[in-house]
């Protein structure tokens, strides 16, 4: 029989591998930045969704990708990232030349992928063709899973290894009453979850433009890891310890011009 602990501990473990067939790591500047993108499909397209800062290339060709290919995107601790194996990185095609929708406004992007381009590994595309928006219940757990670059160490020759980090939050809609929020935040298309991994010294850049879900209520006696996503990650408030996202109202307006 399992103990709480080990159901919990596997509950987050199934839910942790079904955000990481949807989440790729985008690697920037040449390598010398990263961020986290979310695999989608609308309608007939496949897109990569993401926050609209990480989409600054002069060149978009210049971007690399990489996708979940099999046991080698499950989150880490620092002190593991170096036992890793690195992730092949891609250039990708795109449906037209350097075709972007972007949302500056909430800082979101929908990055199109030409029709031949196909997921990686055991990556895969999560379907956003019904999602509306919603109202997420004060309480509900959130999970997220990017590639944040303080979890990441030296393999030598001047190169990092960022492995990625999942975290469970709750929502709490009394954040949007915090204190000394920007002027620019708008609580009818963000929301805010407290980030605690700042405690154990884990900066949140890299996180920009990773997916967030909450896990969908079981349909029957047997529990599976189903997940819907509510948002995408695009700042982080230094002093508050708070992420900046944007929530579905902002997303699903953005996928309804693709």
């Amino acid at each position: 029989m399992f103990t709480d602990f080990q159901f919990n501990e596997a509950h987050f473990n199934a839910l942790q591998e079904g955000m990481a067939r949807h989440t790729v790591i985008i690697s920037m500047t040449g390598g010398r930045e990263v961020g986290t993108g979310t695999l989608l499909s609308y309608g007939s397209a496949n897109l990569i969704l993401t926050a609209n800062h990480n989409l600054q290339e002069p060149r978009l060709s210049e971007l690399r990708f990489g996708f979940n290919h099999g046991g080698n995107l499950q989150a880490a601790a620092t002190g593991e990232t170096a036992t890793k194996k690195p992730l092949p990185y891609y250039t990708l095609k795109f449906r037209e030349r350097d075709e972007i929708f972007r949302d500056e406004e909430n800082d979101i992007a929908a990055l199109i992928l030409h029709p031949t381009e196909k997921a990686r590994g055991v990556a895969a595309f999560y379907d956003a063709s019904a999602l509306k928006s919603l109202v997420i219940p004060d309480g509900k757990s959130v999970v997220f899973l990017g590639f944040p670059v303080g979890n990441s160490a030296n393999i030598g020759q001047g190169k990092r290894l960022v492995s990625p980090v999942s975290e469970h939050s709750r929502y709490d809609s009394t954040l949007d009453q915090s204190k000394y929020l920007p002027s620019s935040y708008n609580p009818n298309c963000e929301f805010l979850l407290k980030y605690e991994l700042i405690e154990d010294g884990l900066r949140p850049h890299g996180l920009s433009g990773a997916g967030a879900w909450c896990p969908l209520e079981p349909k029957g006696a047997i529990w599976t890891p189903d997940l819907i996503l509510v948002g995408v990650i695009t700042s982080y408030l230094k002093e508050q310890h708070l992420l900046v996202l944007a929530g579905l109202r902002a997303v699903v307006e953005l996928l309804s011009h693709v």
